[in-house]
């Protein structure tokens, strides 16, 4: 199985996955085999990488969410948009906010099944990164930002219970968004001034609607105002900078800007994750807290099972094997220097000379 941008598609190639829309619905069966008007379709959804079936790697990943899952939380989502907008009738205030409870008790319940399917689990902790099979919306943003957030939580220490708040207070960092027009949210060209302080808005709309209309704690409310908050003070709304950020609010801007990075968007393609992980890394101790900046770095990891990759010294596989170190993985090497080769494993465990260069999409002899 390999995972693969649509771009890098071939017709013929078979899908090893089902293709699921937003809302968690199949689009495209698994087994499927790919042509021109079924790829077409796929890039129509916005769908921006696809699991194929090939003769190399045989691995097979279970999913980190399972579909229903993501219908039930798309379901809520747009409940919540639906009641904000006064598009649902609610009686009074009283109704309100029990309708806004039913739905944030919701999350808890997601986040619990959630909780309870990974966090015991290192083959889907290990292999975080396949949640991008759904590809970028505002909901599956929150998701991954909470996902992620989960994994670092776990890494730190905390009990279950205050993983279980960092999750749904990540999950929950963006509602504030539901107040900025769709115009703006998905305007493709530079935003103008005005604009950008209209988005620069949304940490505050989140935190008060949360503050007045739920009965959340302010730990469970606090990644939501300040997750753009940068360690060296340049971030918003407050200007805040070190340890004055709130741990919750730490931990959400670095998995809100790595999956930013990494997620398509309508104007541009997402960065390689190691690319999105370089610059995590380059901004330990600038626009992040340099502490969980190295706890972020061993909690995510980057070269997932399946992943192809080329070495520096020129070998290209693909990855089999996570160790203790997810930034040295085992690796199955079929070509040398673009000669294909009888595949063996290299552990960069055991080869510290040796580092991934890249990730790839296909080997360099593939048409």
């Amino acid at each position: 199985m390999r995972k693969i941008p649509i771009e890098y598609v071939i017709p013929g190639q078979v899908l090893h996955k089902p293709v699921f829309d937003y809302s968690g619905n199949i689009i495209i069966e698994k087994n499927t085999v790919l042509d021109e008007s079924s790829i077409k379709k796929i890039k129509k959804f916005g769908i921006g990488t696809v699991h194929i079936l090939d003769d190399i790697s045989q691995h097979e990943l279970e999913d980190i969410i399972k579909p229903k899952l993501i219908k039930r939380f798309k379901d809520t989502d747009t409940k919540i948009i639906n009641i904000t907008s006064n598009k649902e009738i609610v009686t009074d205030k009283k109704g309100f906010r029990k309708s806004i409870h039913q739905c944030i008790e919701n999350y808890e319940s997601f986040i619990d099944e959630i909780i309870e399917d990974t966090i015991h689990n290192s083959d889907i902790v290990n292999n975080l990164m396949t949640v991008s099979t759904y590809d970028d919306s505002t909901f599956i943003h929150s998701i991954n930002v909470m996902l992620l957030s989960l994994v670092v939580a776990n890494r730190l220490g905390m009990d279950r219970s205050e993983v279980k708040r960092v999750a749904l207070s990540c999950l929950l960092h963006d509602i504030g968004k539901i107040y900025i027009p769709l115009s703006i949210i998905n305007k493709v060209d530079k935003l103008e001034v005005e604009e950008f302080n209209i988005i620069k808005n949304h940490p505050r709309k989140g935190y008060e609607f949360l503050r007045d209309c739920t009965d959340l704690s302010l730990s469970e409310r606090i990644a939501c105002l300040t997750h753009h908050e940068k360690w060296d003070g340049t971030g918003y709304p407050f200007g805040k900078s070190g340890e004055d950020i709130h741990l919750y609010g730490r931990i959400c801007c670095l998995c809100d800007i790595f999956d930013a990075l990494t997620s398509d968007k309508a104007y541009r393609r997402g960065v390689k994750p190691n690319e999105a992980m370089e610059y995590i890394m380059a901004n330990g101790g600038i626009l992040f807290d340099y502490e969980l900046v190295k706890i972020f770095t061993e909690a995510v990891n980057i070269y997932p099972i399946g992943t192809m990759v080329l070495l520096s010294n020129g070998f290209e596989g693909i990855v089999e094997g996570i160790g203790e170190y997810n930034m040295r993985p085992a690796v199955t090497i079929y070509y040398e220097n673009k000669e294909k080769v009888t595949p063996y494993t290299l552990d960069l465990q055991n080869s510290l000379n040796i580092v991934i260069k890249d990730i790839i999409y296909k080997f360099s002899t593939e048409e």
